[in-house]
């Protein structure tokens, strides 16, 4: 792991685990990682992680209504948007809560592809 990505605590050196992670990946030869939108994630951690993972696939769980996550950090981040599978589910299944109907649920879906669509051309609007 490369020096800039190890933090020091009480004369301890170690990697956050998302950075950890994705170095791990990249030597085992994995297609890819996971790493979650939800909001303890840093950018300057999507960022180290990121390092790692050019031309490699990232799961993004955590996307939608249940666990606010933020995909804004993965552009700040500078990630290939390509490179991304983001995971929907609770965010669809119950946008409007627990009584979501299947035109909401249609909707809901139709807004997060047109957001994510904007995001990998270059164009972030926080419209959800």
């Amino acid at each position: 792991i490369r020096d800039e990505h190890i933090l020091t605590l009480n004369n301890q050196r170690y990697a956050p685990k998302y950075i950890y992670d994705a170095y791990t990946s990249q030597i085992s030869g994995a297609a890819g990682t996971v790493i979650g939108a939800t909001t303890h994630i840093t950018v300057s951690e999507i960022k180290g992680a990121y390092a790692y993972l050019e031309n490699m696939l990232i799961l993004v769980p955590g996307y939608g209504a249940g666990q606010r996550g933020d995909l804004e950090k993965f552009t700040l981040a500078q990630v290939d948007m390509r490179a991304l599978i983001v995971n929907v589910s609770r965010g669809l299944m119950y946008c409007n809560g627990p009584a979501t109907t299947p035109h909401e649920q249609t909707q809901s879906a139709q807004q997060i592809n047109m957001t994510l669509n904007r995001m990998v051309n270059g164009i972030f609007s926080r419209e959800i």
